[in-house]
């Protein structure tokens, strides 16, 4: 109809009005282009209904008569809803002997359709429990342990497919078990008790220590004696609490032995009871008769002589070790030379052919150690001989001064040594005495020495 207007208009498909959306224009003449928006959003509902179809009705206000298009419209999901709990705060108890494995399962429901109301888990605050991803179900990962840690918050995450996001604490409270027993340190004590005394010479107290949680009843350690030696055990009393040990009515003429033995228990209070023992020896002390205390007063007199006797010799041996080492009361010690072979011969017998040659040891000079002299000894030296090795070596060394006087021991003849002893080289000692030995000795037969005490001779004891 050329010139004449027409109305537009959204229907059902069974003529109700249809007012999700709303045509733009509503009015036109001859011809339009018709758009399609939004009017109520709330009736595109992707989780109601996924496609919705419909009618634009074109309506010739003059004539009446109209022209109708059926339209289908296709909703088109959004994230739209988050993850929903089903409770604001999770609490959970859990026994701290529970192995590992499952707690709780904490789900969430997101009313988005497709993906976007697919929902994973997480959880957080400790990583001694573990939660599947899917299913929302919280293991323990690891032993838990009452005496370390009584209490958990934890965070559980609930992530939908568009990423929204929504969280719950969740507290897990742990329960103590009796899992340690009370333990005596030390397992064994000792005491003394004199005879006729109430109280011990010093108090005794056992103790033991419970590793369970402090001040529960897990922990709480009472004490009591369950056997003592010699049928005493009404004969000691102990405190169920601090574990103080006191004797009382104590037959002592019916002792057979001065040891007494305890076994002491410590039990705690937890279900079930746990326990430990300890033993404890209390050395009964008698009183001494008379005669044994003045035989023991005796012995300890003597002892206590002896004592102060042998401290006061090694005192004076110790200062006369170190005064002054150059004046000693000492005897020579006799050798004899001799052209003569012997088969038996003794100890002192050395032959005499090169005895006081230079470089060989003078049998006058002293077998001295580097203790006596203060210093280190002469290299030691052997008597050399056609006719016999046997002489053992001897150590010399020089000293201020030695007996002026050489005996014959054949005919008690004595002989003068004129040689300088105030020389302190020892090699020229020594030549000046072979000088002078040479001269008396001549026939190398001659039995030499000195076994006469010398009381000033400065020298120092063989």
């Amino acid at each position: 109809v050329e010139y004449s207007k027409f109305s537009l208009s959204l229907k059902t498909l069974d003529g109700k009005p249809f007012t999700a959306l709303k045509v733009i224009p509503v009015e036109s003449v001859i011809e339009t282009t018709i758009a399609l928006s939004v009017n109520n959003p709330d009736e595109l509902d992707y989780e109601k209904e996924k496609q919705m179809t419909f009618k634009i009705v074109a309506e010739d206000k003059a004539s009446s008569k109209a022209s109708e298009a059926n339209v289908t419209l296709e909703i088109l999901p959004v994230d739209e809803f988050l993850p929903q709990f089903s409770q604001q705060k999770y609490q959970v108890n859990v026994s701290e002997d529970k192995t590992v494995g499952n707690l709780i399962t904490i789900t969430a429901t997101d009313d988005d359709s497709g993906k976007d109301g697919e929902v994973t888990y997480a959880i957080f605050g400790d990583n001694s429990f573990t939660i599947d991803s899917k299913s929302g179900t919280i293991s323990v990962s690891k032993k838990l342990d009452y005496e370390k840690v009584t209490f958990y918050s934890l965070l559980v995450e609930a992530t939908d497919g568009g990423n929204r996001k929504a969280t719950v604490d969740l507290d897990v409270f742990v329960k103590g078990i009796n899992d340690n027993a009370p333990i005596f340190r030390p397992k064994f004590y000792t005491g003394l008790l004199k005879e006729g005394k109430t109280s011990f010479e010093y108090e005794i107290t056992v103790q033991a220590t419970d590793a369970d949680k402090e001040n529960s009843g897990n922990s709480q350690v009472k004490y009591s004696i369950v056997n003592a030696s010699q049928v005493l055990s009404n004969s000691f009393s102990i405190n169920a609490q601090n574990g103080i040990i006191t004797p009382s009515n104590i037959d002592y003429e019916s002792l057979t032995d001065n040891v007494i033995q305890l076994v002491v228990k410590a039990e705690d209070n937890g279900k079930p009871v746990k326990e430990d023992t300890a033993v404890v020896n209390i050395t009964v002390l008698r009183p001494e008769s008379p005669g044994a205390a003045n035989s023991n007063e005796k012995n300890f007199t003597s002892i206590t002589t002896v004592t102060v006797v042998l401290v006061f010799i090694f005192i004076i041996t110790m200062l006369l070790s170190h005064a002054d080492n150059q004046r000693y009361s000492r005897e020579l010690r006799a050798a004899k030379t001799t052209k003569k072979q012997s088969i038996g011969k003794s100890e002192d017998v050395y032959p005499g052919t090169n005895l006081f040659s230079d470089g060989q040891i003078n049998p006058l000079y002293n077998n001295l150690d580097e203790n006596d002299m203060g210093g280190p000894l002469p290299e030691k030296e052997s008597l050399n001989s056609d006719i016999n090795n046997d002489f053992d070596g001897m150590y010399h060394k020089n000293i201020n001064a030695a007996p002026k006087t050489l005996y014959n021991f054949d005919d008690d003849t004595t002989y003068s040594i004129q040689a300088d002893n105030s020389k302190s080289d020892l090699d020229s000692v020594i030549k000046e005495r072979d000088a002078e030995m040479n001269k008396i000795n001549n026939d190398s037969t001659v039995l030499y020495g000195n076994s006469d005490h010398e009381s000033d001779v400065e020298a120092t004891e063989v």
